[in-house]
């Protein structure tokens, strides 16, 4: 998957890397495009003894996020990554089983990110003002989005953009509601942006009465 999309590899290719034969392949997978989901559970499993560092003090949430984020990146060249991402869309646009096994393990993962998010907002690392299920969200939304449009675009993923993606999202995202800058409070970009959207609400609001 990483040296050739998907498509183009054929089950004996796959059993000859791994030095197993195609009748052990097959007693696990019915089709080369489940072993898709394997790679995602791979990650999941890790993210869950991630958590349970941190549950237990080992780590802090926003290293794990971090490096969940980065690590796998750098792992592969930006020509690697974009093989195993397009075999990765293809195989869930193509096969129902892929995307329901898919669908299933992202949502474990959107469970244990909440988890993390969680455990970071009782530690003070990130801001508690927001609901961790919904922080959560809009970071797998984020990065997941990153993804895709690194794909879209033929570029892969570079380690040093990701990783100043991801501090930038923790930034946006997660940073406390209100934090110190220059000796002054000020707050985050998202209760801002609602602040905004709430005053021009009142002005329309205003209008509509014929008040000004």
């Amino acid at each position: 998957m990483f040296s050739r999309y998907l498509d183009d590899a054929r089950v004996q290719d796959i059993t000859d890397l791994a030095d197993v034969g195609k009748g052990t392949f097959f007693n696990f997978f019915s089709t080369k495009e489940l072993v898709i989901p394997e790679v995602l559970r791979e990650r999941i499993r890790l993210l869950r003894q991630s958590v349970d560092q941190v549950k237990a003090g080992k780590a802090s949430s926003r290293d794990v996020l971090n490096t969940l984020i980065n690590d796998n990146s750098r792992k592969l060249t930006p020509s690697d990554w974009h093989n195993y991402f397009g075999s990765y869309v293809r195989s869930i646009a193509q096969d129902e089983q892929v995307r329901s096994s898919i669908s299933d393990l992202l949502r474990e993962g959107h469970q244990l990110v909440s988890c993390l998010v969680a455990l970071g907002q009782e530690r003070g690392e990130f801001r508690a003002d927001q609901d961790p299920s919904d922080l959560a969200t809009y970071l797998m939304h984020a990065f997941h989005g990153l993804q895709l449009m690194g794909w879209v675009h033929g570029v892969g993923l570079n380690a040093n953009g990701l990783e100043a993606n991801a501090r930038l999202t923790f930034d946006v995202l997660l940073r406390p509601s209100s934090v110190r800058q220059g000796g002054k409070r000020t707050r985050s970009p998202i209760a801002s942006s609602r602040r905004v959207q709430s005053a021009r609400a009142g002005r329309k609001r205003r209008s509509r009465n014929g008040s000004h």
